[in-house]
């Protein structure tokens, strides 16, 4: 992984408020298959991982109540972490 990627993803995990995601997880008990509700330690490394894939294959990702945004434009490129309780669209088709 290239440092620049790898300074991004170092920076929203120093920055990324990992406890209230875990202690969200706690209070809905929300579970995770096989784990149960997670550790933050396990939160935190989903994360990571899915920064990682954003970056490597360039694209948005959406599991396990995350939400990883990919964008590039001329100046960079981008991603953005959420935790996401809920959440809804509509697309109005013309």
């Amino acid at each position: 992984m290239e440092d620049k990627y790898q300074d991004a993803i170092d920076n929203i995990m120093d920055n990324f408020d990992f406890e209230k995601v875990h202690k969200t997880m706690k209070a809905l008990k929300w579970v995770w298959a096989g784990e149960g509700i997670p550790h933050i330690t396990s939160i935190r490394k989903k994360a990571r991982g899915l920064l990682k894939d954003a970056f490597q294959h360039k694209n948005n990702i959406v599991t396990a109540g995350f939400h990883v945004h990919y964008s590039s434009d001329k100046d960079g490129e981008y991603v953005h972490l959420m935790f996401v309780v809920a959440d809804w669209d509509f697309e109005v088709q013309n």
